[in-house]
């Protein structure tokens, strides 16, 4: 399982344990590999997505969790009540968004209260583009002629994820034609000023690198110095994504 996936777990189980029966949603849970390790575990957890490959499904309906546990997005509704769930999670799904304050204001809709929510998601900034394994692209404009010329230029260099059976050129039109279509990066002080206008919300990257290196206990010590913490979230959120966690900071009419 993906140290993403794992992490997720990991604040379920938190919740969960401070919460009686706590409700959970991974927002964006594409095949459902959060919500079926989680319910393994004894966790109280659902999925939402949009749209769900047809293999998914048929492995959904076998275990009786499609339309129930998991259930599908439409029209930018989730099909859950009012104030439903304790925790709401969300892995890479923010950049795929084209117009996120209408999905901010949804799950705003559907915590509860005094729930929490964690996002894990790249911004503008971050100078690896994870996506299509090039670095800097997310710095151009998606008109740029220039960017093409470079995504070929690393790609020739031996850059890049999906290689299939494209020549070099080739792979980097298709590649940028999805990456134009499918992906949409705002920059961290675009998604503050989203986020703020729903939630209390704090970066949490030291959470995710702590995590990440529990078994390395060399590095333990680096995260009690606060300078070196600055720091390292910092880069962090350079070389890899911001991870939030927020609260609901008013209530909304």
């Amino acid at each position: 399982m993906h140290l993403n996936y794992e992490y997720q777990i990991k604040i379920a189980q938190k919740i969960s344990k401070n919460r009686n029966n706590a409700k959970i949603l991974d927002f964006g849970c594409a095949s459902g590999i959060v919500v079926l390790k989680g319910r393994k575990m004894g966790l109280n957890i659902y999925g939402a997505d949009i749209n769900f490959e047809t293999l998914t499904k048929e492995k959904l309906n076998k275990l009786n969790y499609f339309g129930d546990i998991i259930k599908e997005t439409k029209n930018g509704i989730l099909d859950f009540d009012d104030n439903y769930f304790d925790l709401i999670m969300c892995n890479m799904v923010f950049e795929h968004i084209k117009e996120l304050e209408p999905v901010l204001n949804e799950i705003f809709r559907v915590l509860r209260d005094d729930g929490f929510f964690l996002c894990i998601f790249p911004s503008k900034e971050c100078i690896y583009e994870s996506h299509l394994g090039i670095p800097f692209i997310n710095y151009f404009s998606k008109k740029s002629r220039f960017r093409f010329y470079l995504v070929l230029l690393l790609r020739s260099l031996g850059f890049g994820n999906y290689k299939e059976n494209y020549s070099k050129k080739e792979w980097t039109i298709v590649k940028l034609d999805s990456y134009d279509k499918n992906i949409f990066y705002l920059t961290k002080k675009e998604i503050q000023k989203l986020f703020s206008g729903y939630f209390k919300y704090s970066f949490i990257e030291h959470d995710y690198l702590a995590f990440r290196l529990n078994k390395r206990k060399i590095f333990r010590f680096l995260f009690k110095i606060p300078s070196i913490l600055f720091i390292l979230k910092i880069l962090f959120q350079k070389i890899a994504f911001l991870s939030i966690l927020a609260t609901k900071n008013k209530i909304i009419t």
